[in-house]
């Protein structure tokens, strides 16, 4: 074999040189580019040499955690200062161990989720993946996930809430279904007695009992669902004069005074929410006269006209007025501007029972609340409420003649006791009355006997298909059907939603004889309720 010419072996080195040269410079750009990726990750990394000593962090490390590489020269030293309880630390590194045992057989490890201790005292909820390295060297990657976990949380915690709001709807479902038997038998009973009957006063105890069972359903599905119930004519000096009876026992320190005016105007209200506002109102005069004080409760009839309507947003017109004046600081021009925003206090009466609560019950009911001071006097909240044309529920018997009929009506309800109470009232009104007890039962006596129903009673919430099914159903077969919907458990968006779409008038259960009857001949004698 010919030996090489001089030159030939001279190419031949020098084509060496350059591989070699071009191999090492394959290798720096690719450290180059490990190094840049390693500083501008978005997570922090940090990497440990096999006798424990800290041979890098990048700058997300130190930005999430506070350290640096100076701060710490080993990985002894940095769970000390991340990890402070010995047990967590002690769990943190039999972690670190089998993670990276892990990595070596399948070249990755599950992330783990730890608290970890930042440099100011902070804690950090993070993401841990620890992945051993060709060289020996351990890789860890710390992702900061305390937002997403809080996020996460808010959408467990939500999760809850609505389980809870649907077991309290189907809860007070069936309660109100059980007062509405109580309710109706009692009030045939009340039908057959006169006032001075020895057993009239203890029927009118047992009303009274489903009254206050009904109002305590009704205070659950608005904890729950934040939802309005119906809108029934009240009286503001009644609900006035309760609040403040029961607000006056629990501060002794606050004189109540009251200025309420005779043959004030009704209004549309939910009362349970009413009672709310108003009790926001004391508890924020209370805060404003912590040594004590006088608080003023003054009610008037009072008529909006264009201008000073336009002013509050609201329609001209006749409205109740209610001030809550108390005796503390009085609020200056920007005080007054920023007391409706969302706040949350310390030692105050916390979220969701704020005067933002306050302003969004006055407003849900078409009126409005505003706050105004004057030096030497105090401050005043006035509520604004629209006046209603409608009129109290009458006690005693049923007006004779009044609010009898001939009409044929078909009453829907899944619950037995209330479709043969409710049976029994109108029947002794003069009404024929025909039964379903589910929506496809109803569709079905309906498609037979249109003709002869002048009116539907249904029932909202039917295993199967529910009322807004039947109704909507109902209407197919004659769009011009008169409809009551019933319900223990709706919510305020359900009801307006049907009410736009044909629906004549709504009951909440439990509801008394005069309820149903006045509502009956409100329906067929032509008239939609207006109470949504």
């Amino acid at each position: 074999m010919h030996g090489q010419t001089p030159e030939k072996e001279t190419r031949n080195r020098a084509r060496y040189r350059s591989g070699a040269t071009s191999r090492e410079g394959r290798r720096a750009q690719t450290s180059s580019l490990s190094a840049r990726l390693m500083t501008h990750v978005p997570f922090g990394l940090s990497v440990t040499n096999p006798d424990g000593t800290l041979e890098y962090v990048n700058p997300a490390f130190t930005a999430l955690f506070g350290y640096d590489k100076a701060d710490l020269p080993d990985r002894a030293t940095w769970f000390e200062k991340a990890f402070p309880e010995p047990s967590e630390r002690g769990r943190m590194e039999r972690s670190y161990q089998e993670d990276a045992a892990a990595s070596l057989e399948t070249l990755s490890s599950r992330p783990r989720a730890m608290t970890i201790r930042r440099r100011d005292g902070q804690s950090l909820f993070c993401e841990v993946r620890v992945q051993v390295l060709p060289t020996g060297e351990h890789l860890v990657v710390y992702e900061n996930i305390t937002e997403r976990s809080k996020l996460e949380a808010k959408r467990v915690n939500t999760g809850k809430m609505e389980a809870i709001g649907n077991l309290a709807g189907g809860i007070a479902h069936t309660v109100n279904n059980i007062l509405m038997g109580i309710q109706g038998y009692t009030s045939l009973l009340l039908m057959r007695k006169s006032p001075d009957d020895p057993d009239y006063k203890r029927l009118k105890a047992i009303e009274e009992q489903v009254r206050a069972g009904s109002e305590l359903t009704g205070r659950i599905l608005t904890f729950s669902h934040s939802g309005m119930g119906e809108l029934l004519p009240a009286d503001l000096n009644e609900i006035v004069q309760k609040t403040s009876t029961i607000f006056c026992n629990t501060r002794r320190d606050i004189n109540i005074h009251r200025k309420l005016q005779d043959n004030l105007s009704r209004v549309d209200a939910d009362r349970g929410l009413i009672e709310k506002a108003l009790i926001i109102l004391y508890v924020k005069a209370r805060q404003s006269m912590p040594k004590g004080g006088e608080l003023l409760l003054e009610s008037r009839n009072v008529r909006l006209g264009e201008e000073e309507a336009e002013a509050y947003g609201l329609q001209a017109g006749a409205y109740v007025l209610v001030t809550v004046t108390h005796g503390g600081r009085a609020l200056d021009d920007v005080a007054a501007g920023k007391i409706f925003e969302p706040t949350l206090e310390a030692g105050g009466i916390g979220r969701g029972f704020d005067l933002t609560s306050a302003y969004g019950i006055v407003r849900s009911h078409g009126g409005v609340l505003t706050v105004g001071g004057e030096e030497g006097v105090g401050t005043s909240f006035r509520v604004y409420l629209p006046a209603s044309r409608g009129t109290l529920p009458c006690e005693g018997g049923l007006p004779a003649g009044i609010l009898e009929g001939t009409e044929t009506v078909l009453l829907v309800d899944d619950e037995d006791v209330v479709l043969d109470v409710n049976r029994e009232i109108l029947e002794s009104q003069g009404y024929a009355v025909i039964t379903a007890r589910n929506g496809k039962e109803a569709l079905e006596i309906y498609g037979r006997h249109r003709s002869e129903i002048a009116l539907v009673i249904l029932d909202m919430v039917m295993p199967e298909m529910n009322g807004e099914e039947t109704f909507g159903l109902l209407r197919r077969i004659d769009p011009e059907v008169k409809v009551i919907l019933a319900s223990g458990y709706s919510t305020n968006d359900q009801i307006r939603n049907l009410m736009r779409n044909g629906c004549c008038a709504f009951l909440q259960k439990p509801f008394g004889n005069m309820e149903l009857m006045m509502k009956v001949r409100e329906v067929l004698d032509g008239g939609r309720s207006s109470r949504h």
